[in-house]
């Protein structure tokens, strides 16, 4: 909903400044949340899941996204009774656009071609299997490095490709990467991370036949880094 915050009203609370503002509300009814957490939950890798079921990156995310449009969250949460998130985003006047054409739709054959997608986070596991798959892509899916490393293993030579995410339970993308190196110097990977790479990470883009997307990213820039790593010619 649209609303507009007086000078009284941001005296009740330190944000959002006066000024109009989209506000989007996602609430539940589950355990909520011990108030010994609140001050922690928004810090990366802070989790209350059990070891193997959350990699405390959820909300760390929203807050950066919502930070780098200029916005702010708000929390209630009672334990018992459930948590509501309040994300404030600043309005924007509507102006008017020029229409162009739409951009054609991009479809990539993949042939058939065998791709490991390695992601412990279902709905984006889910979502890329079925872009891969309709772009003629065959997919293998695992949830995390210790079952990727096994698939790979166990279809040697039949893998064209690994996707992986950075960050994962028991093994993630980079450790995916070095185990799966050792053996098969070929191997071709594109990794996919919601954070920027640290310094010691960017040395791998040197190793070989690997490229890293961050996210959000398009699907034509996905598809794009997926058909030109499986396409590429290995020396």
């Amino acid at each position: 909903s649209a609303l507009k915050i007086s000078q009284l009203e941001r005296l009740r609370k330190p944000f959002p400044p006066p000024g109009k503002w989209i506000r989007i509300s996602v609430s539940d009814t589950g355990h909520g949340i011990p108030p010994e957490a609140l001050p922690h939950i928004f810090e990366p890798f802070f989790t209350t899941k059990p070891v193997g079921q959350g990699t405390g990156l959820g909300l760390a995310q929203v807050y950066g996204i919502v930070n780098q449009h200029d916005g702010y969250i708000d929390i209630e949460s009672q334990v018992g009774e459930g948590t509501c998130f309040t994300i404030y985003l600043p309005a924007q006047e509507a102006q008017s656009v020029e229409k162009y054409p739409s951009e054609p739709l991009f479809r990539y054959d993949g042939g058939g071609a065998l791709v490991l997608l390695v992601e412990d986070d279902k709905p984006t596991r889910d979502a890329l299997q079925a872009l891969l798959e309709v772009n003629k892509y065959t997919v293998l899916t695992a949830v995390n490095g210790v079952e990727g490393l096994r698939l790979y293993s166990q279809n040697e030579g039949r893998i064209t490709l690994v996707v992986s995410d950075m960050v994962m339970p028991q093994m993630g993308g980079v450790e995916l990467y070095n185990a799966l190196k050792d053996k098969w110097p070929w191997v071709k990977m594109l990794l996919i991370t919601g954070f920027p790479l640290e310094l010691e990470d960017q040395s791998l883009l040197e190793k070989g036949y690997i490229k890293w997307l961050q996210k959000p990213f398009s699907v034509k820039e996905f598809m794009s880094a997926v058909q030109v790593l499986s396409s590429s010619v290995i020396i």
